[in-house]
């Protein structure tokens, strides 16, 4: 889902612009359009496409386990029919299984770089398995954890910076109030030795 848009502050080259302003420019007078892009299997989710997977496997056993069942007139026909109708059921169950584990997974995923993104890093990218998955995960954790010591070490430097000027700002106006004082006896100094002239 989007949310909105973020700069990533990068200048894009001088003959980008031109590009775009030339197209922009030729559709606004209606002699373009938007270039399409054509539809690829790659632009389908990796949740469809499992979906698509295990609906295809799905009508494969099924339908076999519908043709040997009503085709079946031996013991064995009725054994091979059983056995696909049993494959059929794993195949269901093992698909809301992996589909849950790929849900899950992508969920946390995108709460975790979520938060990341957001500058949040008071949490934790909870692991509760030992597969693939939980590898990327306890990547992702990994960089939570260096991040938010970046972040406090930047933190500290800033304080550390703060501190420093406004002791610098105060030893400033202790070196101007010194050079007044020290102006005010010159001068006291020079309109007395004008005086004795």
């Amino acid at each position: 889902r989007i949310t909105g848009y973020m700069s990533v502050r990068n200048v894009p080259a001088r003959d980008e612009v031109n590009a775009c302003e030339v197209l922009y420019k030729a559709i606004r007078e209606g002699r373009a359009a938007l270039p399409k892009r054509g539809f690829k299997l790659e632009d389908l989710s990796l949740y469809t496409r499992l979906n698509i997977i295990f609906a295809t496997m799905f009508l494969m056993l099924g339908g076999s386990s519908a043709y040997y069942f009503l085709q079946a007139t031996t013991p064995l026909d009725h054994f091979v029919a059983a056995v696909a109708g049993v494959g059929t059921m794993l195949t269901i169950v093992a698909s809301l299984w992996l589909r849950g584990t790929v849900k899950r997974f992508i969920r946390k995923t995108s709460n975790a770089l979520e938060k990341i993104s957001e500058g949040n890093f008071a949490f934790t990218v909870g692991v509760d398995s030992r597969d693939e998955f939980s590898y990327v995960l306890n990547e992702i954790e990994s960089m939570r954890i260096n991040l938010r010591a970046i972040m406090a070490d930047v933190m500290l430097a800033a304080r550390t910076v703060d501190t420093g000027s406004q002791q610098l700002v105060s030893e400033m106006q202790y070196l101007l109030q010194r050079s007044i004082e020290q102006s005010d006896r010159v001068t006291g100094t020079s309109a007395a030795t004008e005086e004795m002239h």
